[in-house]
């Protein structure tokens, strides 16, 4: 029997980028960070067929997340002040860059941090929520430093 080539959730790096920063910084410390695509379909039936057709019109993407808040990293700083602070709007949005380490193919998208809860473990702080979709994803690639610590991101060029 042939041994299967598992990818590794730590092969998938997440950054974020801080306002004013040049650099994404690496998201270190997250116990989840799992994406859901929430696809919005269209579904009809067409009175000559017997079967009904589902179409994919568009996607809602969401991260939900939980952390252990860890004093004087700046990501979680960040994300303690918006969820602190309640901040809305353009204050509450971020960019968030996945990349994959094997490929060093990444996708950078602007998304809404949608704080949940805080506290709600006996042993250490923490903060959990949902980063949702604000705006088109943009594919490209990822120079990510000798330290593994931040990244930069190219766009791939617009297809003719």
């Amino acid at each position: 029997m042939e041994a299967f080539n598992i990818a590794k959730r730590s092969s998938k790096l997440t950054f974020y980028k801080l306002p004013d920063a040049e650099e994404f910084v690496r998201m270190q410390g997250f116990k989840t960070m799992e994406t859901s695509k929430n696809p919005e379909e269209y579904e009809r039936k067409y009175v000559d067929e017997d079967a009904k057709r589902t179409d994919v019109i568009a996607y809602n993407t969401s991260v939900s997340y939980e952390m252990d808040y860890i004093i004087g990293n700046d990501v979680h700083e960040d994300i303690a002040d918006i969820t602190d602070n309640e901040r809305v709007g353009v204050d509450a949005v971020r960019e968030i860059l996945i990349v994959d380490v094997n490929t060093k193919t990444a996708i950078k998208r602007s998304f809404a941090v949608i704080p949940d809860s805080e506290g709600g473990d006996e042993n250490t702080y923490t903060y959990s929520g949902t980063f949702k979709a604000n705006g088109d994803r943009v594919q490209g690639t990822a120079e990510i430093s000798a330290d593994g610590l931040t990244a930069t991101f190219t766009a791939a060029a617009a297809a003719q």
